[in-house]
């Protein structure tokens, strides 16, 4: 599972030790200091703003989990790293459960199956099959041969359904003229592109494609007189409010990812504010923050703005709301 606030796994397996299989993790070497050392050793105590940081970055990635059917089961002080830039990554899946799974059993040549809840079963001689499933996750099968008077270990691993460019169409408005390119969601033209995700705050996060010399999207959007343009350019962000029709001064900030033409977005809207975030690849870094005067920036919706013959790429989006 890739996100920024959960532990990142490069490979997994068993090796021995004294005649016994023990399971393995490789992980990046975090810097910083767990929730309980902080609160431990901290010779400051911690404020109500970051504490707040905290709880809603380890909420996302809370969520992030539950909506892959994985609970953690083992949330504390511990197993929450807060890293020097103070990002939050979970740490410690080692007693997460995945809801909803469901195994069974049957003997080989027979259509009945058997549900399975004990972590120990005695089973007569033969030869059987093993079968798990749960959602977001293939189904895995397993044939297991037993032996009378011996005890046989039996592991199953489940592997995650990659989710498909093709399952995200339905994010936009008229989905089916989106096509797909490998693993990407490409929109040539068609000027305002937007989303069906409701007006109302949260966090919008997308990856994106630069395919020309920049990319654009728009927040806020009311009609084609009023919305916030933000175009991503190879060296800068620009920032551009447009109402009743008139286009205010291009602001331009710079940015230090001119070697990339893919980007990971975080655009977040709350009240009069936007905040764009980009990932590094370790945490989420501030790119912009825009504080709007008069309504409410959370009235309009969020969308691509893709005119004449550029193009855009997405391999999904998603919203979450505060």
């Amino acid at each position: 599972m890739a996100h920024p606030n959960i532990i990142e796994i490069f490979d997994l397996g068993e090796f021995e030790e004294n005649g016994a299989n023990k399971p393995y993790f490789v992980m990046p070497l975090l810097p910083g200091a767990t929730l309980e050392s902080l609160v431990r050793s901290s010779s400051q105590r911690l404020t109500v703003d970051r504490v707040v940081e905290i709880v809603s970055q380890t909420c996302r990635g809370l969520q992030a989990a539950h909506e892959r059917g994985l609970v953690h089961r083992d949330l504390k002080p511990s197993n929450i790293f807060v890293m020097e830039d103070d990002s939050v990554k979970i740490i410690d899946f080692g007693v997460a459960h995945i809801v909803d799974t469901r195994t069974t059993m049957s003997l080989k040549g027979t259509l009945t199956a058997r549900p399975i809840t004990e972590d120990r079963l005695e089973l007569l001689e033969g030869s059987y099959v093993l079968t798990v499933t749960a959602p977001s996750y293939a189904k895995a099968t397993v044939p297991a041969t037993i032996e009378a008077g011996k005890t046989r270990e039996i592991a199953l691993e489940l592997q995650p359904v990659k989710e498909s460019p093709a399952d995200w169409k339905v994010v936009w408005e008229r989905p089916n003229e989106w096509n797909i390119e490998r693993d990407w969601l490409v929109r040539s033209g068609g000027n305002f592109v937007l989303s069906n995700f409701p007006a109302k705050a949260g966090s919008y996060s997308f990856t994106l494609w630069r395919k020309g010399k920049s990319a654009q999207w728009v927040v806020n959007y009311r009609d084609e007189n009023n919305y916030c343009l933000f175009e991503l350019e190879a060296k800068s962000l620009s920032r551009t409010v447009v109402r009743n029709g008139r286009k205010g001064f291009t602001i331009k900030v710079p940015h230090s990812h001119e070697k990339q033409t893919t980007y990971t977005l975080q655009v977040s809207v709350a009240g009069s504010t936007i905040t764009h975030k980009i990932f590094d690849g370790k945490s989420w870094v501030m790119l912009d923050g825009l504080k709007l005067p008069g309504p409410d920036s959370t009235l309009g919706k969020f969308g691509m703005f893709v005119p004449g013959k550029d193009q855009v790429g997405l391999p999904h989006l998603t919203f979450k709301p505060l």
